[in-house]
């Protein structure tokens, strides 16, 4: 029995994705949000560099306008808005008896803005936060650190990430995982 809820928060709990860049500015944003999420991107990731250097990296590239729009984070609440469905659905979850935890591979930036939209201590019983550890998933050792951090039982818990090779990594590290698409993901697992 499921008694133990871990989640992403990109693709979840808050909208990162390309189609809404694309909304936002009427275009394709598809090279831009290549450019933005690789490179040193993952030194934000881990908390070994700040939004605000990384985007002077861009200083000289033809989509800078863009670059620094999307990450400046006084922006964050439009660039990666709470997806609410999701969100109260997570937290009927918590008051329906569940442990809801957070696994997220995020900056400090997304941190401050997920912070603010929501009660991160209200609604989730632990977090780990790639920036604050210094490691990112689909690392093993982030997986067995939140098991290890909240005595999690791996048969009563379940990983939900919108990305395939996230879960992959979780289920190689021994949690059962699967990919989220949908909250009628979730609630097909919990009836299990």
């Amino acid at each position: 029995m499921i008694k133990n809820i871990i989640f992403d928060i990109g693709g979840i709990i808050l909208d990162d994705s390309v189609e809404n860049l694309s909304k936002i500015f009427d275009k394709d944003m598809s090279e831009v949000y290549k450019k933005i999420y690789s490179g040193n991107f993952k030194k934000c990731l881990l908390g070994k560099l700040n939004i605000t250097e990384y985007i002077k990296e861009f200083e000289n590239d033809k989509d800078y306008k863009y670059i620094s729009e999307i990450l400046e984070p006084s922006k964050q609440e439009i660039m990666n808005p709470l997806i609410k469905e999701n969100y109260e659905y997570i937290c009927n979850l918590k008051n329906r008896g569940y442990h809801i935890y957070i696994l997220s591979n995020l900056t400090k930036e997304t941190y401050n803005h997920l912070n603010y939209l929501i009660d991160i201590n209200k609604y989730f019983d632990g977090a780990i936060f790639s920036y604050e550890v210094g490691i990112k998933k689909p690392d093993k050792e982030i997986f067995e650190m939140i098991i290890n951090r909240y005595n999690l039982n791996t048969n009563e818990t379940i990983f939900f990430d919108d990305k395939e090779r996230i879960v992959n990594g979780a289920i190689q590290s021994g949690l059962k995982a699967k990919v989220f698409k949908s909250i009628d993901d979730v609630e097909t697992e919990l009836i299990k």
